[in-house]
C-alpha cells in the first residue's frame, strides 16, 4: 500500500505531514491502482468466504471453465457492493495515471526525448485505458448471472486496458535501460 500513501499525500490536507503536490510521480498512481484493486479482492473474498461461501464452490463462471477466476469473490452481494465501493479509488487512480502519463509523454515529444510514434503509441495506451476504466463499474451489474458473456468481455477489456497502459510505458521508455525482469514482467503480465 505504499504507493497508495504516496498518491494520498499528493491529495493537499489528506495525509498529515509534508507534501509537495508540485512533483507528482505518474507511476505511483499506476501502482496505487494495482494495490487498490487487489485489496477490493482481498475483502470481496473474505466478505463472500464468510456470508456466501456457497459460491465459491458452484457459479456461472466455475461452471463454464471449471475454476474461480479472482473477480468470484466480487459477483455476489454482500460483497458486490463494497467492491463496486472500493473499486471507485483505484479506476481513479487509473484515469489520472493515463492522464499524467499522456502529459509526461507530450512533454518528452516536446523535449525530443521520444519520437511521435512512441508518444501516438502511449496516447492510444492512455486512451484505451481511460476507457476500459470507465467500463469497470459494468463489471458489478452485469454479473456472470445476468451474462457470463458480456462479463467475461468486460473483464477482458479491463485487462486489456491495464496491459495495454503498461506495454506503453514499455513503448515511451524504450530508449532508458529496462531491466531484463521487467521485460519478463510484461510478457508473463500479457
Amino acid at each position: 500500500m505504499a504507493a497508495t500513501i504516496r498518491v494520498l499525500r499528493d491529495v493537499p490536507g489528506c495525509v498529515r505531514g509534508d507534501h509537495d503536490s508540485t512533483h507528482v510521480q505518474p507511476d505511483d498512481y499506476l501502482a496505487a491502482t494495482s494495490e487498490l484493486i487487489f485489496l477490493s479482492l482481498a475483502v470481496a473474498w473474505i466478505i463472500t468466504w464468510f456470508t456466501n461461501p456457497q459460491v465459491i464452490a458452484s457459479n456461472p463462471l466455475k461452471d463454464r471453465i471449471g475454476y474461480n477466476n479472482p473477480c468470484v469473490g466480487w459477483d455476489d452481494p454482500p460483497a458486490l457492493y463494497v467492491a463496486a465501493f472500493m473499486m471507485q479509488s483505484a479506476l481513479l487512480c487509473a484515469i489520472r495515471y493515463a492522464v499524467l502519463d499522456l502529459i509526461r509523454a507530450r512533454q518528452k515529444l516536446r523535449s525530443r526525448e521520444i519520437a511521435k510514434w512512441q508518444f501516438e503509441v502511449t496516447r492510444a495506451a492512455s486512451i484505451f485505458t481511460i476507457v476500459g476504466m470507465f467500463l469497470t463499474p459494468l463489471l458489478f451489474v452485469v454479473t456472470p448471472k445476468v451474462s457470463p458473456e458480456w462479463h467475461t468481455s468486460l473483464y477482458g477489456v479491463v485487462i486489456l486496458s491495464r496491459y495495454a497502459v503498461v506495454a506503453g510505458n514499455f513503448v515511451e521508455n524504450r530508449d532508458e535501460h529496462i531491466s531484463t525482469i521487467k521485460y519478463v514482467y510484461l510478457f508473463v503480465y500479457g
